[in-house]
């Protein structure tokens, strides 16, 4: 089967050309069950965990020719890419806190990734994780790196230690002095707007199949006398413009737990959602958890306690990954 590599949406919208196709794929029955094998990637290992292409179209190449056929893309049961951060501050929140951060990869950047790792030498690919880790939470100072591959599960897993300090350290000091958690925020999407010489009716595309989860662990100390630890922020679970997300957090046993998702549920949404989209975003708030110290005394108020979204058991290389509700667990129907 010829298929585009970036995609090929629309193809037979176009008039027929070859060079609009650069890249060939087999598509076989096995075992009832029909599958799309690309000859030119390396370490797959088992069908269950082969990634999803990024093929929408292609042409069948059998004797007597072929019309152009849609080709599936199911959205993936378990997220691309998990971010974990490990923050132990039980030294005070004032003080830096030792963090282990963890990134763990499916699919082709996986792959491509592991496979350049073989080939560097150990300070390289150590110098590479710090910088990744250096990007996404510049508040780390990385002492260690690391990366191990699964060879059976095909997954990744980027590993950094170090210390950070958590906000600003003279604000965390005052009575009532906060720090956003970490990784505990979902940015509002870009408000979609067109040119207004284009056609206004036009669909737009998104990242599907992208799945990206974040997981936060933020150990703290006892709190002070007459003062106890105070978490800002509210669950939720929104669908806005074909993406899902999601966030779970609790506070229990001056331990802090949040997890979030941000899910590609379709490969494209209408002009008229693009419309809904925008008129949802004034009422989005994705902010940051924060944790603050708060007095006590009698009849205050307490931050309200939430089941924990998981445990320092939880195996986030495993399914059951607890990343979506429960409900958006399975492909939904644009895999089908």
């Amino acid at each position: 089967m010829l298929v585009n590599s970036n995609g090929g949406d629309g193809l037979g919208l176009r008039l027929p050309n070859p060079g609009l196709f650069d890249h060939v794929i087999v598509r076989a029955t096995i075992a009832g069950k029909p599958w799309l094998l690309d000859g030119t990637r390396l370490g797959d290992r088992a069908l269950d965990l082969l990634p999803v292409g990024a093929w929408r179209e292609g042409l069948p190449l059998r004797e007597g020719g072929g019309e152009l056929e849609k080709l599936p893309t199911p959205s993936p049961v378990h997220p691309q890419a998990v971010n974990l951060l490990d923050i132990d501050a039980t030294a005070g929140i004032d003080q830096p806190a030792l963090v282990t951060a963890r990134r763990i990869l499916r699919g082709n950047d996986a792959a491509s990734l592991a496979a350049w790792f073989a080939t560097v030498p150990a300070d390289q690919a150590q110098r590479a994780i710090k910088e990744y880790w250096r990007g996404e939470e510049p508040w780390i100072e990385g002492d260690k790196a690391s990366w191990k591959l699964d060879e059976d599960s095909g997954i990744l897993t980027l590993t950094l230690t170090g210390e950070g300090e958590l906000g600003d350290p003279d604000e965390a000091k005052t009575e009532n002095g906060s720090v956003d958690v970490p990784a505990s925020g979902l940015t509002a999407p870009s408000r979609l707007r067109r040119p207004r010489s284009q056609d206004q009716t036009l669909p737009w595309v998104t990242a599907y199949p992208s799945f990206n989860c974040w997981a936060t662990t933020l150990r703290l100390p006892p709190p002070p006398a007459n003062q106890r630890w105070d978490l800002s922020g509210e669950p939720f679970d929104k669908l806005m413009g074909g993406v899902g997300y999601w966030r779970r957090l609790s506070l229990a046993d001056n331990v802090v737990r949040t997890v979030m998702s941000r899910r590609f549920q379709v490969p494209e949404i209408s002009a008229a959602q693009a419309t809904e989209l925008n008129g949802q975003l004034a009422s989005y708030d994705g902010s940051a958890a924060t944790l603050s110290l708060r007095q006590t005394f009698k009849g205050a108020a307490k931050w309200p306690q939430q089941p924990q979204p998981f445990s320092d058991a939880t195996d986030w290389t495993q399914g059951g990954t607890p990343c979506a509700p429960a409900q958006n667990a399975k492909p939904s129907a644009a895999g089908q």
